[in-house]
């Protein structure tokens, strides 16, 4: 009978020793090492790693720029913008200026083509002056070049026609010639008499101004002998 009243003792303590809470909580602990779930932390771990936590959340929300990488990285965007628009401008003139040589070339050709029909076929110079001439045509008609300094312009004008031959024209000039050359060159021999002039001579250069740069056409020089 003691013996009995001894193992129901023995039995309960046993009970309450697995219902309380911390016999729970390391089973709990022991199971979920058992099954991999993780390992039992003690509580000083568990505070270390909180604070930090708490201290990289920190220093991430105040980390920044200073003033010194701020001004060098404005220093090197400046320098790139800088070289950017240079290139960009650089590019915008050649392109420009090609398109310029190429019209000043048409208008030299035409100017060209059309003086040298004219002066072969005139009886002669009436009227000169380095920037305009007056010839008879062939029809009696009177036939002038005129060259405007102001306006940069050359101007081809019979009876009620006026024709513009050169635009942005910075320099022209006319020159008087006999027929005869100098000896040993293919110059002629130039004269200040009108009915010697025997050859005329028209020297001009076009010029553009673009983007503030003044870009010069080739010199244009040509000598053209009448046939009277």
């Amino acid at each position: 009978m003691f013996f009995k009243f001894k193992t129901d003792q023995v039995r309960s303590a046993a009970v309450l020793s697995r219902s309380s809470p911390a016999s729970l909580r390391g089973a709990s602990r022991d199971q979920g090492t058992r099954c991999g779930w993780g390992q039992a932390r003690s509580a000083g771990e568990e505070s270390t790693k909180f604070a930090t936590r708490f201290a990289t959340k920190v220093s991430n929300s105040r980390s920044g720029i200073t003033l010194v990488e701020q001004l060098i990285g404005m220093g090197v965007g400046a320098i790139v913008i800088v070289a950017v628009c240079n290139f960009a401008l650089f590019n915008a003139r050649s392109f420009v200026g090609l398109a310029s040589y190429a019209k000043f070339d048409t208008a030299n050709r035409a100017a060209t083509d059309q003086m040298t029909k004219d002066f072969r076929m005139v009886f002669a110079l009436t009227n000169y002056t380095s920037n305009m001439i007056i010839l008879a045509d062939y029809d009696g008609t009177p036939l002038t070049y005129r060259y405007n300094p102001t306006n940069q312009t050359l101007k081809r004008i019979k009876g009620t026609t006026t024709n513009l031959l050169l635009t942005e024209c910075r320099r022209f000039s006319f020159i008087m010639n006999m027929r005869n050359m100098t000896n040993g060159t293919f110059d002629y021999f130039p004269t200040t008499n009108t009915w010697e002039c025997k050859a005329i001579t028209a020297n001009w250069c076009c010029s553009r101004t673009i983007l503030g740069k003044t870009n010069d056409d080739m010199p244009q020089s040509e000598t053209i002998v009448t046939r009277n």
